[in-house]
């Protein structure tokens, strides 16, 4: 059986900060490059919440990768049946180490420091019809760059229509909401 994925990308704000939150929760989804909008699954927090599905039991889905630099990225999700529709709890943390730290052209680092990123959210999705399936999620945001902490509020609302059993379309806005200042700013969220 081919699922067909149709995915728009919108970039309002290119400086957005916490790339984190644009990381694949699976192989799947990094295999498909991060295309995964219209993809029915237990990962679906990370994409569009209105795909979250469970066949019939509760589901567990844990993720580990490690990137460039021994960035190192953890995703935890929890799926069951709730009701009409299919509740999930997820989290996902972020973090880098033994960064060198400078405050400008040296020969020597002043010492290192690490970035931590992490975020635990909720997410619920029902059909609404035989073919439109819709879900929201909220989630707490939590940055931290050496000494300094900014925490938010997100949510994600989506949508997932099933065409036929072959072609299924997916909508999706991701990461609506705010961070707090870190040090004097606030980071955009991506």
């Amino acid at each position: 059986m081919a699922t067909a994925c149709l995915c728009c990308w919108i970039e309002i704000a290119d400086a957005a900060g916490l790339p984190f939150l644009r990381l694949s929760s699976g192989a799947r989804g990094s295999a498909l490059g991060e295309a995964a909008t219209a993809l029915a699954d237990l990962e679906a927090m990370t994409y569009n919440p209105a795909a979250l599905t469970v066949a019939g039991a509760r589901s567990v889905s844990v993720g580990h990768s490690e990137w460039i630099q021994d960035i190192r990225h953890e995703y935890l999700a929890l799926v069951a049946p709730r009701g009409l529709g299919t509740l999930a709890l997820t989290g996902a943390f972020s973090q880098a180490d033994e960064l060198e730290r400078r405050t400008g052209p040296s020969t020597l680092p002043l010492g290192n420091f690490g970035v931590y990123d992490s975020v635990i959210g909720v997410g619920y999705a029902r059909d609404w019809s035989p073919k439109l399936r819709l879900g929201v999620g909220v989630k707490m945001v939590r940055q931290t760059i050496f000494t300094q902490t900014a925490n938010g509020v997100a949510a994600d609302v989506g949508a997932f229509y099933r065409v036929n059993p072959e072609l299924q379309l997916g909508v999706a806005a991701r990461n609506l909401g705010t961070m707090g200042k870190l040090v004097s700013e606030s980071t955009d969220l991506p």
